[in-house]
């Protein structure tokens, strides 16, 4: 696998403390049930989570669109459903990236359906078609559509998550 560094783990943490400082700034310190959007997501959700204010309940969910493959699907797994109930609640929807934003529009969908007070999302790296797509409250970088981005949680084929610092991935 050949990579070539995008994002240092220096900037990424800057970026982070940004993305929790607007946050913050929206919630204060009320009660707030925070969603990790598995695997991906589960380094940024630790590391925003840690600087977060509110008063937080944690769940997660986990769908795939990838697979193995590095190609989009057309349609979304669930494999882990959240189980705090939302209703009524604010709800901060936590992924790290958003490629063509189908994941966040898949379970914002779902979750919508559960009657929570509020949701919001917060995303580390957004590809300019996922902004299209759909709604990010809270994102950081911005990166080139046909990236194919890996590390801080982030992976091709299970391998390269363990990265402190994100990489573009060659071919």
């Amino acid at each position: 696998m050949k990579l070539s560094p995008l994002f240092s783990s220096e900037e990424i943490q800057k970026e982070v403390h940004k993305i929790a400082n607007q946050i913050n700034q929206v919630y204060g310190n009320s009660e707030t049930v925070a969603i990790g959007i598995l695997k991906g997501a589960f380094i940024f959700y630790t590391d925003l989570l840690k600087q977060l204010e509110q008063n937080i309940t944690c769940d997660f969910c986990s769908l795939s669109f990838y697979g193995q493959s590095k190609k989009a699907h057309s349609s979304a797994f669930l494999s882990l459903d959240v189980r705090t109930p939302i209703k009524g609640k604010q709800v901060l929807l936590i992924d790290c990236i958003a490629d063509y934003g189908y994941s966040l529009n898949f379970i914002k969908k779902i979750l919508q359906q559960r009657g929570p007070q509020s949701l919001k999302t917060a995303c580390l790296i957004a590809k300019p078609q996922a902004l299209k797509n759909t709604t990010i409250d809270f994102r950081g970088f911005q990166a080139e559509q046909e990236s194919f981005i890996i590390g801080y949680g982030i992976d091709c084929k299970n391998k390269g998550r363990n990265l402190n610092y994100f990489a573009k991935l060659e071919t």
